[in-house]
Parts: C-alpha cells; structure tokens; sequence
C-alpha cells in the first residue's frame, strides 16, 4: 500500500538500503580460527554440505570478518542444490548491490520473487515483501524495467497465490505508481480497491486550540456515530465544515479544508465486511492514531510517547456488514497523510519471524525499515553493530541515517564512520566511496568529492547514483562539458528510466537549445504522465491553449480533493488568455476552498480595483474580514492605502510639526542619541486581531549617534510608511532601498539631524492562547537615552476590558469614548535616563512602563509549553537499558541520585530543550533538564519540568501571563512520600541543591492544565575558613588553612579545578591563589578532599610559609585580617539609591587561631555583634592569650530585597561590619 514513488539516488541512502536486507552477529567459534575461517575450511571439505554452505555465505556477506564475493561459491552450490529455493537468489541479489552489479542484481531479484511466492513459509514472505521493494526501487535504471512490472501485475493478479497484504500491498504501491506514471488513474484506483484500500473519507477537523495534547481528549466527534456536517474547530478555528476527501492510490491527505492548520483530525469511511471473521487491517500514519470500528476503539498507536511503525498490520475481528471507520489523528502537520486497506486475513498474513539467521534478522530489520520502524530496525543490530559486516552494514547505515532519535550531526558522524569500516570490510563495494564524496562536498570539499566520483564512476559502470552525484558536482563548479559527456552513459545504464531524460532537458534548458526543449518535454510526458515538463514549455511559449489541455490532463490524474492545487495555473492562463470571466471564476473557486487565503482575496480586490469596482471589491474585503475574523492580518491595512477606511484615523501626527515643537522647547539634552518622539496607536478588533501604528523621531546629537542611526531595519512583517532624514537646516531626504539588503541606509546623516521613521503592523490573536490577547510592554524611559515625548493609545472595543499592569510613575490614562470603543492614552514628556543602580531589582519593575492584557492566563500557556514537549520524550529502547543500568536497584530516591549524577556528569548542558529527549542522550550533549526528566522517566520515576521565575527576573506578581518571567528549568522528582526539586546545568551539583536564586521562588509545571507552585528553599552556601598559624618573632609564620566549601562554593571550585591541569594545578593555586591570601608565601603543601563527590563540602588543605605574616607599627606586630569580607563594595557602593536592591545568599566564617610562642602581649578588639536588615548579622571574638589566641568571625546575609527606604541601614551595617573586619590584633614581642 506504500504508494510513494522511490527517488533513487538523491542521498547517502539508496534504493535498497530504505527496504532491504538482511543482518548478521554470529557468535565466534572457541577455537583459534574465526567463525568464518572455520566454515570455509568446512565448505572446502565438502561442498556438499548445505547447512555449511548457507552458513559460509551468510558469514561472507554479513559478518565483520567476511569477504562478500567469497560468497559467490556457496550461494551457487545453494543454487544448484534447490532450484525452488529463494534464499541463494536473493542472497545472490543482495551481493550484486552491494558490488554494484545492477542488472544481474535486477534478474536475481525476479527470481527470488518468483520462487518465494510460490511458498507459504514466513521466511518467503519475509523475502517477498523486501525484494518487491527493492526491484521496484531499482527497476527505473534496469533496461529489463518493463519485464519487471510485467512480472509485478502478474503476481498481484494471480488470486491463486493469495498473498497476504503487505506482501499484496508492497506490490501493489508499485503498479499503483506505475498506473499514474502512465497516465491511468482508473488503473491505479482499480489496483488500490484490489489491494482493499479505502478510497474516500469524510473528514472533520483539525481541532484545536493545540496540535498534540487533543489527542487525549474526547472531542464532539467521537459522541457521534457518524460525522456531522459541521463542527465547531476551537475558539478561534470557528465552525467549519465536513469535508470529502478522495485517495490517491491509497494515500490521503486530510487537510485542504477551510482552516488549515495541526491539530487532531478524524477521517471516516464505510467498509464493507463481506463476511464475519479475521482481517488485516494496515494503518499508515507517521502520527499518533486510535483506531475506531463502528464507534470501538480498536488500536491506539501514541507515537508522541513510544516509537513504531509508520506502515501498521492490525489483526483484528470484523462483523459481516457495513463497518463505519473512523481514525483519529493528532498531528503538527496541515496536511497528515493517512493510508488505509481492510482484506480477510490469508495463510500468508504472517507475523515478522524472530530471527534465528543472519539472513533472518537482516530481512526482519529490512522489513521493519521500509514500513518506517527505524528504531525497531537499529535495535536488531546495535547490541552487536561492531559485528556487522557487508550487506547488515550496509543496511545499518540507512538506518543510522534515518534514525528519528539522533539529531542530524550524530546521524551524519554514525554514517561517515559506518561507511569507513564498510570500505575496510569490503573494498569492492560502491556504497562507502557515494557516502565519502557526498560527506566531502557537504564539508566544502566539492573537488575532492569529483576526484573520488570520478575513479569510481569508470569502475562502477551500473550504478547511477555514482554517475548522477558526479554529474551535478561537475555542474557546481562549472565543469559543464564533462557533465555533458556523462548523458550519455547514464541513458546506458537507465534505458528506460525518466531521469536521464529530465537531465537532458534541465541541460537544454540551460544552454538555450530551445529547439530540444519541446521533443525532451515531449519524451518526459511519455515516459511519467505526470510529470509537467511539457507543461512549463507550453507556458513558457505563451501557447495558453496547448497549455489548458495539457493541464486538464494532469487534473485527470489527480482526486477531486487535490484538483485545487492546479487552480494557480488556471488562473494564470485565463489571465493571460484575457479571458476575464474565467479568472473571475477561478478565484472565486479557489477563495471558497481557501477562504482564509490573502493572495487570492488580494488578487480578487486587485482585479476589481483595475475595473473601476471599487466599491464591490472594498465589501469583498470587509466581507472577508467579517467572515474569517482572525485571518487577513497581512491585508487590513489595504483600505487605509486606499483612503477608504483607515484604522488609524484621527491619530496620525504630523512628524515635522513635532520637530518644530522641540526646536521652539526649551528642552536641551545632553546625551549624544535623543528619542524625540515615541508614539504608538495600537487597535484591537473585536475578533482580537491588533493594528499597531509606531510613529518615532530620533536626534542625532553625536558621531556615535550619526552611526547608530544610519541604518533601519523595521521589524519582521511591518509596513513601513515613512523613513527619511530631516536635515538640521529643514531639507528632508528619503532614503532608497536596495535588493537583497535588509536595511536601509539614511543618506548624508549628520550631527543634529533628526530621523523619522513610521511602520504599521498587525498581529493574530495567538491561538494557543484561546482567545487571549496581549500586547507588549511599552517603556516610557531608558537608561542610555533620554525621551522627549511617549505616548502609548490603546484602542478596545467596549465588549473588551482591557486590564493595564502599569509600572514606575506613569500617570493615569486619558480615556475617552469613541462610538463603540474606548480609547486609552498614556502620556509622558521629557524623562531623563535614571540612573542605573547596581544590584537593581529589574528594571521592569521599576521604569515606567505599561502592558495590556485581555483574558491572558497562564494556564494557556502552560498547555502551549506542555504541547510543544509532548512528542518530544519518545522512548529509544537503547535508554530503557542504559536508565535501569544506572538506576540501579533500591529506594526512588537512591535511584533518582544514581541517574542525576550520571546525567550531570556525562551530558554537556546546552541548546536543544526543545529537542527529542533521546537525541541529546544519544549525542550527550544538549539540556540536562531534559535528559534527566527523560531518564527518570525511563526508570519509572516521576518528574516535571518547571520554569522558576528567579530572583533576578520581574517579581512583580501578574494574574496576566508573561512569556519572559519564568527563565530557569528545574525538575521535580516525585520520590513516592515527598518531592524534591533539582537544578542541573553543571557537573557538581549536589542532588536537591538549589541555587539561591531560585529557592523558594515560584514557577510554573509544565503539565497539561499546569499550575503555579513555589520551588523548594533546599540548598546551602557556605564557605567555613580555619586558619592554624605559628608566628615567629620575625614576623615569619607557618601558615595552615582548611577551607571547607558548600553549595555554590564548592560548585565554583570544582569547576576551576575541572578547568586546570592537574599537573600545573599546585604552581596556579600558589600564584593566583596563596599570593594574593599572603604575598610573598610560598606553597609547602596542597590537598583536597571530595572533589569529585558534589554531596559532601569540598575540603581545601592548604599550608603556606610565609616571610611576612603581617607588618609592623613601631613596636607593636600587626597582624593581617584574612579573608576580608568586603560586605560595602560589592552591596553598597552607593550611598543612597532609588530602586531596591537585591542580595545574594552570603554565609561565611573564619576561624583564625595564632600561636606566638615568643609574644609577650597582644591587644585586640571586644566582641563585636551587627545586626542588620532582614535578619542579617556579623559577629566577631577573640579569646586567648599573646601566646595563644583565637578570632572568630561570621557573616550571614539571606537573600533578600531591600527598598530604597531601608537602604540606609543596610549601608550602615556593611560599613560596620567592614569597619570591625579591619580592627587589627597588636602583638608585643
């Protein structure tokens, strides 16, 4: 049933490698001789030994130690032995491939095939359903191509044989292709019906508002017995329609309704059961699926969860009757495939055999290949893929290229060294010299690839795709005339095949030999009738009559339900034609299949426009936009142009009448760039969709403001009205655009020039959102640049209640009553640039500032974050292993430690969180909260992503959602009797550390119907210092520290020592450590302790000798204050500040301890005690004697804000805490 035509050679891939062939891992004999070695010494004995000689040639052609043309011999003796057996000859096939000897691989093919239809067994079956494919594949570059498809019709005619349906419908894709390429579509749909596929659907759908998540609920359709006429889409799809939709082939497309879009489909058909009993049913979708059966669920295939087969055989019970069948389909796709047959199970439906045989396997993992299980296909082989030889490793390549859980780097990287070892194995064979070529040129190498293209080309002289790829490598770099010369050889090796022709044509094409375009078109047509070569001559001629015919040919060929896509090409003909009713006809047709188009309505009112109907075209628009309330953004603004209705009128302002206004102020600005003037009118429609109007004028008041504004660029999707420089002496230049730039560049910008610049652009309600609207945030001042005048006008209908999240002081709006709207207008006038205080609280939260929001929740966008993930934690296999490998046995929480610290330690963190979860495993490379979420799950512990809101970002508590607050993933682990949130983006952080940052902040879980929780506070930082010196009378000491670090403490220095050598480690930790602690010491001993086991406070042990431990006042020693903690210039280095302040976690201690033998007295501070806000506090002793003595002191600040108004006594208590820091020890000797 798989109806797609295989283009052959386009990639590494080729045409046997996507459907064929068969696997290998034999275990090796105990003696000293290879398995191989063994088997031929056996054969050699004798020969007649068929088990022997059927192990010996699977050895050769599939094993790592096998020569595949040794296999020659054994497959003849097989031959010779059973002439009705199929297994030498498709062995003998496979091996032709593999050295690129086509046409004896084509014949050996036709009698594999012909002998195993005549058998029952699996392993025919097996050998059937992979050799159609793969003959089929390669019949194009075969001249027997013709006695090929003679051979196809006759088994898929021949009832006798009742094949069963995949062998049935692997045939049948082929004649069914073959059909339309002759140009008999009756023909094609005859063979589909013989196959049992369903050739109409009506078809609901798509449903929102996402593409995934709907597939778990139960939508209007499924309470129905049959599809009604209409359904209701989603809030914003609106109601649409119950569509037919006609197969090609077997396959179809379910979109091509009113809305296009992803979402969840139901295609329905009536079957009919002929008689009651067991029936195979084959469902193809790459999507996610449940099968229904007069309103049963019979299947459901979750493709967003496990991997599986795009071509499904269900075995299933069926009544005698009418069966109505009903798929449901979710899919990110507007256009999802869906291929069906219903047919009585035969003696020959049999299930794929387990593989007891190199060549069993090999035919398993073909099989499974071409029905779009790749992961089921690479989990034959990956266990033992280092076994794998010849023609298993040649199908390990093309399912390493295809696999869906790889990202494109890995999958490249796997067949590059795949096809090195296949070249090591098996030098004769052509597969690994395409793969090197096509890998070099896609590096830049392109005439490397030409020299590698061009030896094998002589030597491979069967073998298109080598002859093909060197030809348009040849084209690239200009070596026409020998790209040229190999036309002819590959007409030899394709007699009866398309492409030669097609190439001979684009050559014509290119050199202007118009006098062979038409008899090649010609020849194109008759060799694939569909194919629209002649078409596009007939078109290019401006012959619109031969054209129209040739046209409605290829629409014969089409279902009705795909005849629209031609209706472009009508109406390009009728419009050249000056057939003017005919366009008129065609659009309108079009605009009712497509309602929601803005090409065709625009022609529709361009046309109208062009006849002096201005009136009937303007009601066609406002008739479509009423209709489809939430489309045409692109086109709204096409009646402003006209001076017929403009969304903003009565806002415009007239920029140099603003210049004015500022030159007669007397506002002068210091600041080299100057925002003049910033105005934005933004409508909102009543179906939602946003008209926004941004006015600006900027002064050029410096060189470095002249170059900064001397290029614009509007943004993506805007109309820009206005762009011109306002010279400082009145003369007004506009600038030019140039193709292919994407700015503008202002002409002749000097200092104390002004530039206007004035775009229009609208905006769709976001559909995920259901109906919810917002704009963004207008921000009335900036800390670089000062702003003469802002406005912000929001206009709403009065149905709608805007709510307004207004920040710093912005005055209160203006409102005023316009008709049926309501108008908001937010204004400020000559603000300065505050000044930036460091350790701000962010400045949203502060600077002046609106946004608007209209039912703007955030569990709509929760849903959004949780359908854009919801495929993307497909299960590999190959993890559910390497997960219960490292999980371990014992408690969830043991488990979830073991599986935390593998992932930190072993995946780089980085892009791709929106990535295929077993992509960034297999790479090791990517989000670590990704791969620990999918690892867990593996391990069947729960967990949930969440996006805290940290504490740097905008705290300001919104009931309106806001897409930028919530930036840092974590995970929840479920542990069964409590959870626990982790942090990851590192390799030493301890399981269940959380960053200060994010500690009892709250976040959103990413569920389905997610919700707003607060982050655990688990986590610690400390720094504990104990510091054991012996001073002499010198001053000289022996200094001994430990330096015990917790949290993000120890975090940093296991970092740094992950980034030093360990053999330059100790000299760095003396120069840039030790001396800055003590200068002048040198490094006597260094150790550290758990520096590779995060969960315990990583210990420095260090001891310096030191020449001077402090320095003398006269006659009094002085001793040093260690670790100074220099709380004021890094928290309050102003001395007043106008915004709140934000403070990081501090936790330290020192414990300094002196002995000084020789001292005769010491003097010291008194115990001092600090408190200061929010809890914090300092505390400084000292006890001992002058031989003997001890200071402690401590500091602990929690996180916290402090508001401009306690500033002060923060500022107080860092600078006394500094003061008493510095309060020195005295010692007498």
């Amino acid at each position: 049933m798989r109806s797609r035509e295989s283009k052959m050679f386009r990639a590494i891939g080729v045409f046997w490698m996507v459907g064929l062939v068969l696997s290998g891992c034999g275990e090796r004999g105990k003696s000293e001789l290879r398995e191989v070695d063994r088997l031929r010494l056996a054969f050699e004995r004798d020969p007649g030994d068929l088990r022997t000689a059927r192990l010996l040639a699977e050895a050769e052609l599939f094993t790592y130690e096998g020569e595949p043309p040794r296999a020659r011999a054994p497959i003849a003796r097989l031959k010779s032995a059973d002439p009705s057996d199929p297994v030498p000859a498709l062995l003998e096939a496979e091996l032709s491939v593999l050295l690129g000897e086509m046409r004896d691989a084509g014949e050996a093919y036709l009698t594999a095939i012909s002998l195993a239809s005549k058998r029952d067994d699996a392993l025919s079956q097996a050998i059937l359903e992979s050799a159609i494919g793969d003959l089929g594949a390669l019949a194009s570059y075969l001249p027997a191509r013709p006695r090929i498809f003679d051979a196809f019709q006759a088994l898929f005619e021949d009832e006798t044989l009742r094949l069963g349906l995949p062998v049935h419908s692997r045939l049948g894709s082929q004649l069914i292709a073959e059909a339309y390429r002759k140009g008999d579509a009756a023909l094609a749909m005859a063979r589909a019906a013989t196959i049992g596929c369903i050739a109409e659907y009506r078809v609901a759908g798509p449903f929102g508002p996402h593409n995934l998540l709907g597939f778990d609920d139960s939508l209007p359709p499924e309470r129905d017995g049959v599809l009604r006429q209409e359904y209701e889409l989603g809030k914003l799809r609106g109601v649409r329609p119950t569509r037919s939709v006609d197969a090609r082939g077997c396959e179809a497309l379910l979109g091509g309704g009113e809305y296009e879009a992803g979402g969840v489909y139901y295609a329905e058909a009536r079957v009919q059961i002929p008689r009651s009993g067991r029936y195979i049913v084959n469902l193809e979708t790459p999507n996610s699926a449940v099968l229904y059966v007069n309103g049963k669920e019979r299947a459901r295939i979750d493709r967003r969860q496990e991997p599986s087969a795009i071509d499904r055989y269900l075995e299933l019970d069926l009544e005698e009757g009418e069966a109505i069948v009903r798929v449901k389909i979710a899919s990110r796709h507007a256009n999802p495939i869906l291929a069906m047959a219903v047919r009585e199970k035969t003696e020959k439906d049999l299930a794929l055999p387990e593989p007891n045989s190199h060549l069993e396997r090999y035919l398993r993992a073909a099989r499974l290949l071409g029905r779009g299980d790749v992961i089921g296909a690479r989990e034959l082989y990956r266990v033992n893929a280092s076994e794998l030889g010849g023609l298993a490793l040649s199908l390990y390549i093309a399912i390493s290229e295809n696999d869906p859980l790889r990202f494109d780097e890995n999958r490249r990287d796997a067949a590059r060294d795949l096809s090195r070892r296949l070249r090591r194995q098996s030098p004769e064979a052509w597969l690994p010299i395409l793969n090197e070529a096509l890998l070099a040129a896609a590096e830049g190498r392109t005439l490397e690839a030409i020299e590698t293209l061009r030896e094998a080309h002589a030597k491979y002289d069967e073998v298109y795709s080598l002859t093909a790829t060197l030809r348009s490598y040849l084209l690239e770099r200009g070596f026409d005339a020998e790209a040229d010369r190999l036309l002819d050889r590959l007409e030899l090796i394709s007699p009866a095949g398309c492409n030669p022709i097609e190439e001979r044509l684009e050559t014509a094409l290119r050199r202007d030999r118009h006098h062979e375009v038409l008899p090649l078109a010609e020849a194109m047509r008759e060799c694939d009738h569909e194919n629209h070569a002649l078409l596009n001559y007939y078109l290019r001629r401006g012959e619109y009559a031969e054209a129209m015919r040739e046209l409605e040919r290829l629409e014969a060929l089409l279902p009705r339900s795909r005849a629209i896509g031609l209706l472009g090409t009508k109406i390009y003909i009728a419009r050249a034609q000056g057939d003017d009713a005919e366009v008129d006809a065609l659009l309108e047709a079009l605009m009712t299949r497509d309602p929601r188009s803005s090409g065709t309505l625009r022609e529709i009112f361009d046309r109208d426009l062009s006849r002096g109907e201005r009136e009937a075209g303007v009601q066609k628009l406002r008739g479509a936009f009423e209709k489809e309330r939430n489309a045409f953004v692109d086109l709204r603004f096409l009646l402003a142009d006209l001076r017929i209705e403009d969304p903003f009128e009565g806002y415009w302002i007239d920029g140099l009448e603003v210049i004015e206004e500022f030159k007669a102020s007397e506002a002068r600005y210091d600041q080299g760039l100057v925002l003049i003037f910033d105005y934005l009118v933004t409508r909102v429609l009543d179906d939602g969709t946003q008209l926004t109007l941004v006015h600006q004028i900027q002064l050029a008041n410096s060189e470095e403001a002249v170059d900064a504004l001397g290029e614009f660029q509007a943004p993506n999707g805007a109309d820009l009205l206005v762009l011109r420089t306002i010279k400082a002496d009145g003369r007004i230049l506009e600038p030019d655009s140039i193709a292919g730039k994407d700015s503008i560049s202002l002409p002749s910008l000097a200092r104390g020039d002004f530039v206007e610049s004035v775009y229009q652009l609208g905006v769709s309600p976001a559909e995920t959102m259901q109906g919810g609207i917002a704009g963004d945030r207008f921000i009335f001042e900036s800390y670089e640049v000062p702003f003469h005048r802002s406005e912000a006008v929001y206009i709403f209908p009065k149905k709608l209640e805007p709510s307004f999240d207004v920040r710093g002081n912005l005055p209160p709006p203006a409102v005023e009553e316009r008709g049926e709207e309501r108008v908001y207008r937010f204004r400020v006038d000559g603000r300065l640039p505050p000044e930036a205080e460091p350790n701000s609280a962010h400045p949203f939260e502060f600077l002046t500032s609106v946004r608007w929001t209209v039912d703007y929740g955030w569990e709509r966008l929760v849903e959004a974050f949780a359908d854009g993930l919801s495929d993307r934690v497909i299960v590999d296999p190959a993890h559910l292993e390497l997960a219960k490998q490292i999980a371990g046995d014992g408690s969830s929480e043991e488990r979830a430690r073991r599986i935390y610290r593998w992932v930190l330690k072993n995946i780089e963190d980085g892009d791709h969180f929106m990535g295929q979860a077993a992509a960034i495993v297999a790479a090791r490379s990517g989000s670590q909260t990704r791969a620990l979420h999918y690892l867990l799950k593996l391990a069947d512990i729960p967990s949930t992503i969440l996006f805290a809101r940290s504490f740097s970002a905008d705290q300001t508590k919104m009931e309106a959602a806001d897409n930028g607050i919530y930036d840092r993933a974590l995970l929840r682990i479920d542990l069964g009797d409590r959870t626990v949130d982790v942090s990851t983006g590192g390799r030493h952080l301890p399981f269940g550390y959380l960053g200060s940052d994010v500690r009892g902040q709250d976040a959103i879980a990413i569920t389905r119907g997610g919700s707003i929780v607060n982050v655990d506070e688990r986590g610690e930082d400390h720094r504990l210092v104990t510091v054991r010196a012996t001073l002499d009378a010198d001053g000289s000491a022996l200094v001994e520290i430990e330096e015990r670090l917790s949290g993000a403490f120890g975090i940093s220095w296991r970092n740094d020592l992950d980034a030093i050598p360990e053999a330059d480690f100790e000299r760095i930790f003396e120069q840039a450590y030790a001396a800055r602690l003590l200068p002048g010491a040198s490094l006597e001993a260094l150790g550290i302790e758990d520096a590779d086991d995060p969960e315990r406070p990583l210990v420095l042990r260090y001891r310096l000798d030191a020449p001077r431990f402090g320095h003398r006042e006269g006659s009094e020693f002085v001793l040093p204050s260690l670790f100074p903690m220099g709380l004021s210039p890094s928290l309050t280095n102003l001395p007043s500040r106008t915004t709140p302040t934000q403070i990081d976690r501090i936790s330290f201690e020192i414990e300094m301890e002196v002995k000084a033998p020789k001292a005769q007295t010491v003097r010291a501070h008194e115990a001092i005690r600090e408190q200061g806000p929010g809890g914090a506090f300092f505390e400084m002793d000292f006890e001992g004697d002058a031989k003997r003595f001890v200071q402690r002191r401590r500091v602990d600040i929690p996180r916290m804000r402090v508001d401009a108004d306690d500033y002060p006594e923060l500022y107080r208590f860092t600078r006394a805490v500094d003061a008493a820091d510095q309060r020195a020890i005295r010692l007498r000797f």
